[in-house]
């Protein structure tokens, strides 16, 4: 047996939202309500990541919980729920609960995500802050103003399995992959170009320095003839036509 609270809502916040709904199922006004109403808020979702957190703890440490544990625990539990980040929390754990437990592929999370005991106890990441003094503030932080960043490593040949259960169990509207393509910008394409060709760093440099910012490689002959170089010789002209055409 389980006594617990009827969910109504998903947060607190939400009850004036649930009161018009009782209101337009009895139809009655916001007067009228009375005792037909929910007589405070606490009717919503319980912050499940505290279960979870909690009862990681106890699989972390199957011996006994050392005491800094549940004090590390609240204290980021506190802040976490300041911040409104716990279902970000228990939508990365859920994730990596499907990778782990469900299917064996092999993830890990990192970076500074391994200053969290939440993370710790949930089993996104292999790293006891507490037993290394790690600072959970330069992973979550009120000061910065900025959302937490959880990144996990998945085993690159399964990818695409965590991909699909994300799709499938959030749906293709909440879902979304990105990628990062590098171009060539003027400067670069001018150096890497420059090399192919062999010209030297010191030539290289004095080209690329006439380039500024995110601008093309397209250089103006006066330019090039300013600081003592041909633009109509054969090797300069190909560097700078090719440049121009891998640039972007």
């Amino acid at each position: 047996m389980l006594a617990t609270t009827e969910e109504l809502v998903q947060e607190p916040g939400r009850k004036p939202i649930q009161d018009v709904l009782t209101c337009i199922l009895e139809h009655v006004t916001i007067e009228e309500a009375g005792f037909r109403l929910v007589a405070n808020a606490e009717r919503h979702i319980k912050q499940t990541l505290e279960r979870l957190a909690y009862g990681g703890a106890q699989t972390r440490y199957p011996h006994r919980v050392p005491d800094r544990v549940p004090k590390g625990l609240a204290h980021e539990l506190v802040l976490i729920a300041d911040m409104q980040y716990a279902p970000y929390f228990l939508t990365v754990a859920d994730i990596v609960r499907f990778a782990r437990q469900g299917r064996g592929i092999l993830c890990q999370g990192r970076g500074s995500v391994d200053n969290s005991s939440v993370c710790f106890c949930l089993g996104i990441t292999e790293v006891d802050p507490m037993l290394v003094d790690l600072l959970f503030e330069r992973f979550v932080s009120t000061e910065r103003d900025e959302p937490a960043d959880i990144d996990v490593e998945f085993e690159h040949e399964r990818r695409e399995e965590v991909m699909q259960y994300i799709y499938q169990k959030y749906g293709g509207s909440r879902a979304g992959l990105t990628a990062t393509v590098t171009t060539y910008r003027g400067k670069g394409a001018i150096r890497d170009v420059g090399k192919v060709f062999g010209l030297s760093d010191d030539t290289i440099s004095a080209i690329s320095g006439l380039n500024w910012g995110w601008g093309r490689a397209d250089i103006p002959e006066d330019r090039l003839r300013s600081i003592g170089i041909a633009p109509d010789g054969h090797t300069i002209s190909l560097v700078m036509a090719i440049a121009g055409a891998i640039w972007g």
